[in-house]
C-alpha cells in the first residue's frame, strides 16, 4: 500500500520545473511524478529526455541544473528530479501506449508494470510519441 501522498504544492512545483524547462527549450519526451517503493519511498519528477542519450547524465543534468538556475541558484540535491533515457524500455513502453493521446496531463498510473518497470504510484504530465 503507499503511504506517501503526492499533494498539490508537488503537482504545482512539478508544473514550475517543466515551464522552466520549456522556456529553455529543454528537450522532454516525458514527465511524470513517480513511485518506486523499490527504488525509493518518495515521489521523483521523472523527466526523459534525448539530451540524456545524446550527452550522458553529466552534461544532462548540468543543463537541467543551467535551465532551472534562471531566476536563483538550484543544487542537485534539492531537487526531486530524475532524468532518463527515451531509450529506457519504460519511457519507450509510456511512449508506444499513451503517446499518442489527445492529453495525458493529470492520468494516474499505479499498481501496475510498464515497460518492465514496476510503478507504485504516477503522476502524468506529458509523454510524446
Amino acid at each position: 500500500m503507499v503511504k506517501t501522498i503526492l499533494v498539490g504544492p508537488d503537482l504545482a512545483y512539478g508544473k514550475e520545473v517543466l515551464r522552466a524547462l520549456d522556456d529553455a527549450k529543454f528537450p522532454i519526451t516525458a514527465a511524470l511524478w513517480l513511485l518506486q517503493k523499490e527504488r525509493d519511498d518518495d515521489w521523483q519528477l521523472v523527466i526523459a529526455t534525448p539530451l540524456y542519450d545524446k550527452f550522458g547524465p553529466s552534461i544532462s543534468y548540468g543543463k537541467l541544473i543551467d535551465a532551472l538556475s534562471k531566476k536563483e541558484p538550484v543544487s542537485l540535491f534539492d531537487l526531486p528530479v530524475r532524468l532518463e533515457s527515451a531509450r529506457r524500455p519504460f519511457i519507450k513502453a509510456l511512449r508506444k501506449t499513451f503517446g499518442r493521446a489527445v492529453s495525458v496531463e493529470g492520468m494516474r498510473l499505479g499498481l501496475r508494470s510498464i515497460g518492465g518497470t514496476w510503478i507504485d504510484d504516477g503522476y502524468v504530465y506529458r509523454i510524446k510519441p
